[in-house]
Protein backbone atom coordinates (compact mmCIF):
# COMPACT_ATOMS: atom_id res chain seq x y z
CA UNK A 1 0.00 0.00 0.00
CA UNK A 2 2.85 2.40 0.79
CA UNK A 3 4.23 1.90 -2.72
CA UNK A 4 0.84 2.49 -4.31
CA UNK A 5 0.17 5.64 -2.28
CA UNK A 6 3.59 6.99 -3.23
CA UNK A 7 2.63 6.64 -6.92
CA UNK A 8 0.31 9.61 -6.36
CA UNK A 9 3.30 11.95 -6.65
CA UNK A 10 1.66 15.00 -8.24
CA UNK A 11 2.36 14.07 -11.84
CA UNK A 12 -0.43 12.97 -14.22
CA UNK A 13 -0.38 9.23 -14.98
CA UNK A 14 -2.28 6.77 -17.10
CA UNK A 15 -3.80 4.11 -14.86
CA UNK A 16 -2.03 1.38 -16.85
CA UNK A 17 1.19 2.48 -15.12
CA UNK A 18 -0.17 1.53 -11.70
CA UNK A 19 -2.87 -1.02 -12.50
CA UNK A 20 -0.80 -3.96 -11.32
CA UNK A 21 -0.22 -2.36 -7.91
CA UNK A 22 -3.94 -1.65 -7.64
CA UNK A 23 -4.72 -5.33 -8.25
CA UNK A 24 -2.25 -6.36 -5.54
CA UNK A 25 -4.10 -4.22 -2.99
CA UNK A 26 -7.81 -4.59 -3.77
CA UNK A 27 -9.69 -7.88 -3.49
CA UNK A 28 -12.11 -8.62 -6.34
CA UNK A 29 -14.97 -8.49 -3.81
CA UNK A 30 -13.84 -5.18 -2.29
CA UNK A 31 -16.59 -2.84 -1.04
CA UNK A 32 -16.24 0.68 0.33
CA UNK A 33 -19.12 1.94 2.50
CA UNK A 34 -19.88 5.49 3.59
CA UNK A 35 -23.07 7.31 4.61
CA UNK A 36 -25.22 4.31 3.71
CA UNK A 37 -23.78 4.11 0.20
CA UNK A 38 -21.29 1.64 -1.23
CA UNK A 39 -18.77 1.43 -4.05
CA UNK A 40 -17.30 -1.77 -5.46
CA UNK A 41 -13.84 -2.41 -6.87
CA UNK A 42 -14.68 -1.19 -10.37
CA UNK A 43 -16.04 2.11 -9.05
CA UNK A 44 -12.95 2.60 -6.88
CA UNK A 45 -10.78 1.91 -9.93
CA UNK A 46 -12.59 4.58 -11.94
CA UNK A 47 -12.20 7.14 -9.16
CA UNK A 48 -8.50 6.41 -8.95
CA UNK A 49 -8.07 6.62 -12.70
CA UNK A 50 -9.46 10.15 -12.43
CA UNK A 51 -7.16 10.99 -9.50
CA UNK A 52 -4.07 9.87 -11.43
CA UNK A 53 -5.19 11.74 -14.57
CA UNK A 54 -5.49 14.92 -12.47
CA UNK A 55 -1.91 14.55 -11.21
CA UNK A 56 -3.05 14.02 -7.63
CA UNK A 57 -0.58 13.98 -4.75
CA UNK A 58 -1.14 11.67 -1.78
CA UNK A 59 0.68 11.93 1.55
CA UNK A 60 0.48 8.89 3.81
CA UNK A 61 -0.17 10.03 7.40
CA UNK A 62 -0.89 6.69 9.07
CA UNK A 63 -0.73 3.02 8.17
CA UNK A 64 -0.86 0.34 10.85
CA UNK A 65 -2.33 -3.03 11.71
CA UNK A 66 -4.89 -2.65 14.48
CA UNK A 67 -5.87 -6.28 14.76
CA UNK A 68 -6.06 -9.61 12.96
CA UNK A 69 -6.89 -8.88 9.31
CA UNK A 70 -7.56 -5.21 10.09
CA UNK A 71 -5.62 -2.10 9.08
CA UNK A 72 -6.09 1.58 9.73
CA UNK A 73 -4.78 4.17 7.28
CA UNK A 74 -4.92 7.91 6.83
CA UNK A 75 -3.73 9.99 3.89
CA UNK A 76 -4.05 13.47 2.43
CA UNK A 77 -5.10 13.71 -1.22
CA UNK A 78 -4.66 16.92 -3.18
CA UNK A 79 -5.20 17.93 -6.80
CA UNK A 80 -6.67 20.89 -8.68
CA UNK A 81 -10.15 19.98 -7.45
CA UNK A 82 -9.76 18.71 -3.87
CA UNK A 83 -7.64 18.81 -0.75
CA UNK A 84 -9.01 16.18 1.62
CA UNK A 85 -7.89 13.78 4.34
CA UNK A 86 -9.20 10.22 4.27
CA UNK A 87 -9.06 8.16 7.49
CA UNK A 88 -10.27 4.61 7.02
CA UNK A 89 -10.33 1.22 8.67
CA UNK A 90 -10.21 -1.79 6.38
CA UNK A 91 -10.68 -5.55 6.60
CA UNK A 92 -8.15 -7.80 4.88
CA UNK A 93 -8.70 -11.14 3.13
CA UNK A 94 -6.06 -13.10 1.20
CA UNK A 95 -3.65 -10.23 1.95
CA UNK A 96 -5.87 -7.74 0.07
CA UNK A 97 -8.39 -5.13 1.16
CA UNK A 98 -11.87 -6.68 1.16
CA UNK A 99 -13.89 -3.90 2.84
CA UNK A 100 -13.30 -0.37 4.06
CA UNK A 101 -15.13 2.52 5.67
CA UNK A 102 -14.26 5.83 7.35
CA UNK A 103 -13.02 5.39 10.90
CA UNK A 104 -15.66 7.67 12.33
CA UNK A 105 -18.33 5.57 10.64
CA UNK A 106 -16.98 2.14 11.49
CA UNK A 107 -19.84 0.85 13.62
CA UNK A 108 -19.35 -0.31 17.16
CA UNK A 109 -20.75 -3.68 16.05
CA UNK A 110 -18.08 -4.04 13.34
CA UNK A 111 -15.30 -3.00 15.72
CA UNK A 112 -16.53 -5.38 18.40
CA UNK A 113 -16.68 -8.28 15.95
CA UNK A 114 -13.10 -7.58 14.90
CA UNK A 115 -11.88 -7.36 18.49
CA UNK A 116 -13.64 -10.55 19.60
CA UNK A 117 -12.03 -12.40 16.67
CA UNK A 118 -8.63 -11.61 18.22
CA UNK A 119 -9.48 -14.04 21.05
CA UNK A 120 -8.51 -16.98 18.86
CA UNK A 121 -7.17 -19.36 21.50
CA UNK A 122 -3.52 -18.34 21.22
CA UNK A 123 -1.78 -16.40 24.02
CA UNK A 124 -1.15 -12.75 23.15
CA UNK A 125 0.42 -9.73 24.74
CA UNK A 126 -2.19 -7.01 25.14
CA UNK A 127 -0.02 -4.60 23.12
CA UNK A 128 -0.98 -6.61 20.02
CA UNK A 129 -4.65 -5.69 20.38
CA UNK A 130 -4.66 -2.46 22.40
CA UNK A 131 -5.48 -0.31 19.36
CA UNK A 132 -8.62 -2.36 18.74
CA UNK A 133 -9.54 -2.08 22.42
CA UNK A 134 -9.28 1.71 22.20
CA UNK A 135 -11.64 1.72 19.19
CA UNK A 136 -14.30 0.05 21.32
CA UNK A 137 -14.06 1.39 24.88
CA UNK A 138 -14.78 5.00 25.83
CA UNK A 139 -12.39 6.54 28.37
CA UNK A 140 -15.33 6.84 30.79
CA UNK A 141 -16.48 3.25 30.31
CA UNK A 142 -17.99 1.46 33.33
CA UNK A 143 -19.27 -2.11 33.53
CA UNK A 144 -21.94 -2.47 36.21
CA UNK A 145 -22.26 -5.91 37.79
CA UNK A 146 -22.55 -7.61 41.19
CA UNK A 147 -22.29 -4.28 43.00
CA UNK A 148 -18.66 -3.80 41.94
CA UNK A 149 -18.36 -1.51 38.90
CA UNK A 150 -15.42 -2.10 36.56
CA UNK A 151 -13.86 0.94 34.89
CA UNK A 152 -11.79 1.03 31.71
CA UNK A 153 -8.44 0.45 33.41
CA UNK A 154 -9.78 -2.54 35.33
CA UNK A 155 -11.28 -3.88 32.11
CA UNK A 156 -7.87 -3.60 30.46
CA UNK A 157 -6.35 -5.70 33.24
CA UNK A 158 -9.04 -8.36 32.92
CA UNK A 159 -8.54 -8.56 29.18
CA UNK A 160 -4.76 -8.66 29.53
CA UNK A 161 -5.32 -11.78 31.64
CA UNK A 162 -7.75 -13.24 29.09
CA UNK A 163 -5.24 -12.83 26.26
CA UNK A 164 -2.33 -14.12 28.35
CA UNK A 165 -4.36 -17.26 29.09
CA UNK A 166 -4.91 -17.85 25.37
CA UNK A 167 -8.66 -17.38 25.67
CA UNK A 168 -11.02 -18.30 22.86
CA UNK A 169 -14.09 -16.12 22.34
CA UNK A 170 -17.11 -17.06 20.24
CA UNK A 171 -19.48 -14.24 19.37
CA UNK A 172 -23.02 -15.58 19.72
CA UNK A 173 -24.84 -12.27 19.31
CA UNK A 174 -23.87 -8.70 18.50
CA UNK A 175 -26.47 -6.25 17.24
CA UNK A 176 -27.82 -2.76 17.60
CA UNK A 177 -31.08 -2.89 19.53
CA UNK A 178 -31.87 0.81 19.71
CA UNK A 179 -30.38 4.28 19.44
CA UNK A 180 -26.90 4.12 20.99
CA UNK A 181 -27.59 0.65 22.40
CA UNK A 182 -26.06 -2.71 21.50
CA UNK A 183 -26.63 -6.22 22.78
CA UNK A 184 -23.94 -8.86 22.69
CA UNK A 185 -23.46 -12.40 23.88
CA UNK A 186 -20.04 -14.04 24.04
CA UNK A 187 -18.73 -17.42 25.07
CA UNK A 188 -15.25 -17.11 26.59
CA UNK A 189 -13.13 -20.18 27.27
CA UNK A 190 -9.61 -20.85 28.52
CA UNK A 191 -7.84 -23.27 30.86
CA UNK A 192 -9.50 -21.71 33.93
CA UNK A 193 -13.12 -21.06 32.95
CA UNK A 194 -15.83 -21.51 30.33
CA UNK A 195 -18.52 -18.82 30.63
CA UNK A 196 -21.16 -17.06 28.58
CA UNK A 197 -21.53 -13.29 28.93
CA UNK A 198 -24.78 -11.66 27.79
CA UNK A 199 -24.79 -7.86 28.11
CA UNK A 200 -26.48 -4.65 27.04
CA UNK A 201 -24.24 -1.65 26.40
CA UNK A 202 -24.73 2.06 25.89
CA UNK A 203 -22.74 3.81 23.15
CA UNK A 204 -21.30 7.32 23.05
CA UNK A 205 -19.04 8.70 20.30
CA UNK A 206 -19.24 5.25 18.67
CA UNK A 207 -17.65 3.60 21.73
CA UNK A 208 -19.00 1.61 24.67
CA UNK A 209 -19.64 3.98 27.58
CA UNK A 210 -21.53 1.64 29.94
CA UNK A 211 -22.52 -2.01 30.04
CA UNK A 212 -24.36 -4.40 32.32
CA UNK A 213 -25.29 -8.10 32.29
CA UNK A 214 -28.69 -9.09 30.96
CA UNK A 215 -29.38 -12.00 33.32
CA UNK A 216 -28.39 -13.61 36.61
CA UNK A 217 -26.23 -16.21 34.88
CA UNK A 218 -24.10 -13.43 33.40
CA UNK A 219 -23.84 -11.72 36.80
CA UNK A 220 -22.57 -15.00 38.25
CA UNK A 221 -20.11 -15.33 35.38
CA UNK A 222 -18.73 -11.86 36.11
CA UNK A 223 -18.17 -12.76 39.76
CA UNK A 224 -16.44 -16.01 38.76
CA UNK A 225 -14.20 -14.26 36.23
CA UNK A 226 -13.26 -11.65 38.80
CA UNK A 227 -12.17 -14.36 41.27
CA UNK A 228 -10.23 -16.27 38.61
CA UNK A 229 -8.40 -13.17 37.39
CA UNK A 230 -7.43 -12.15 40.92
CA UNK A 231 -6.07 -15.64 41.59
CA UNK A 232 -4.23 -15.66 38.26
CA UNK A 233 -2.62 -12.28 38.90
CA UNK A 234 -1.52 -13.43 42.37
CA UNK A 235 -0.03 -16.57 40.82
CA UNK A 236 1.83 -14.56 38.17
CA UNK A 237 3.15 -12.13 40.79
CA UNK A 238 4.52 -15.01 42.87
CA UNK A 239 6.36 -16.35 39.81
CA UNK A 240 7.91 -13.01 38.94
CA UNK A 241 10.12 -12.78 42.03
CA UNK A 242 13.49 -11.70 40.68
CA UNK A 243 16.88 -11.22 42.20
CA UNK A 244 17.24 -9.98 45.74
CA UNK A 245 19.23 -6.75 46.24
CA UNK A 246 22.93 -6.82 47.10
CA UNK A 247 23.63 -7.01 50.82
CA UNK A 248 26.81 -6.55 52.83
CA UNK A 249 28.27 -9.43 54.81
CA UNK A 250 29.86 -9.06 58.23
CA UNK A 251 33.12 -7.92 56.61
CA UNK A 252 31.45 -5.12 54.68
CA UNK A 253 31.68 -6.96 51.31
CA UNK A 254 28.86 -6.98 48.77
CA UNK A 255 27.52 -10.49 48.18
CA UNK A 256 26.32 -11.55 44.75
CA UNK A 257 22.56 -11.21 44.45
CA UNK A 258 20.74 -14.43 45.07
CA UNK A 259 17.97 -15.55 42.76
CA UNK A 260 14.86 -16.42 44.72
CA UNK A 261 13.74 -20.03 44.39
CA UNK A 262 10.77 -20.61 42.11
Amino acid sequence: MKTYISAFDGTPKDFSEVGQMFEQIYHDDFVYKEDGKSADKQQIKQWQKDFFALGSKATLLLLKEVGPDTVEFKFRLTNSNVDVIHHNIAMVKDNKLIASKPVDQASIVTNTETYIAAFDGTPKDFSEVSQMFELIYHDDFVYHADGNPVDKQQMIQFQKDFFALGSKATLLLCKEVGPDTVEFKIRLTNSKFDVIMHSIAMVRDNKLIASEPVDQDSISSVAHIREVCQAYETEMASRSIGKLPLVEDDNGNDNTAITAPQ
